[in-house]
């Protein structure tokens, strides 16, 4: 009500010798999950934070450009060279690692029905299971980079790539499209 700071918690600490070393980011936006925050940063780490009294509940040491997302179940990061990472959301700890996406300069995994989705700099939009990370889809939804992490509105999952082009995307069901 009167826009006092609550509590404030430092990411990630500047350190190094050059001004590149020292550079410090913070990677996509927070997600909220109940009564948890979930942030990460560049050079920095992946935390859970109680909303309420600003204490971190748990860190898991990830640089991440991209930022992450979340679930009821896992905290999914894309670390600084394109692996996403899957975090228990309660506990912090390592669920799965997808390391096929490597230096593919992938998004924020966004979860999307019983999937999580990434974007890469070639344009494609991948499907993987949000139990163990393997693939479960790939499509090809532009010839230009997704940077921004996918958009799920309704039943549909949206990517934009660079170049403009715009996809949406939504689960059918193959038994009752094989009626």
């Amino acid at each position: 009500l009167t826009g006092d700071v609550l509590w404030d918690l430092v990411l990630a600490a500047p350190t190094g010798t050059s001004e590149l070393d020292r550079l410090v980011d913070l990677g996509g936006g927070l997600q909220v999950i109940g009564r948890d925050v979930y942030a990460s940063g560049y050079h920095g780490r992946a935390v859970a934070v109680d909303l309420d009294a600003g204490l971190v509940l748990w860190q898991h040491e990830v640089s991440s450009y991209a930022g992450l997302g979340a679930d009821l179940n896992n905290v999914y990061v894309t670390d600084e060279f394109g692996t996403v990472v899957a975090l228990d959301r309660r506990r912090g700890t390592p669920v799965w690692r997808q390391e096929a996406l490597r230096l593919r300069d992938v998004t924020a995994p966004t979860r999307y029905a019983s999937t999580v989705v990434v974007g890469d700099l070639e344009g494609y939009v991948h499907w993987l299971d949000p139990a163990d990370g393997r693939f479960l889809a790939r499509e090809r939804a532009a010839s230009a980079r997704i940077t921004a992490e996918p958009l799920v509105v309704g039943q549909n999952v949206y990517v934009q790539a660079d170049d403009g082009t715009v996809a949406a995307y939504s689960l059918v069901d193959r038994s009752e499209s094989d009626r």
